[in-house]
């Protein structure tokens, strides 16, 4: 976490060693941004790039990722990905 509900990530559109994106679920400020590549939008958006995704098909896959139990993952272990912070 970055402050005021950011999340930095790796960024699924470019090659990422650090993260160099931030995701934030708030619902006034929601969205992503990668600060690298220039890559942004809300979370449906995020969902049709990184899947090639219609609109649609974007809204079913974000039901289907919200009935998904959380898994835990070592700290150390996390490679996030835009689909997994959704």
């Amino acid at each position: 976490p970055t402050g005021y509900g950011w999340i930095r990530m790796l960024c699924p559109f470019h090659e990422d060693r650090t993260p160099s994106a931030s995701i934030n679920h708030d619902e006034d400020k929601g969205g992503f941004r990668c600060f690298s590549c220039g890559r942004q939008g809300d979370g449906l958006k995020l969902l049709q790039m990184e899947l090639n995704l219609t609109f649609g098909e974007a809204c079913d896959k974000a039901r289907t990722l919200m009935d998904e139990p959380v898994r835990g993952v070592a700290r150390r272990q996390r490679r996030r990905r835009a689909s997994d912070l959704l």
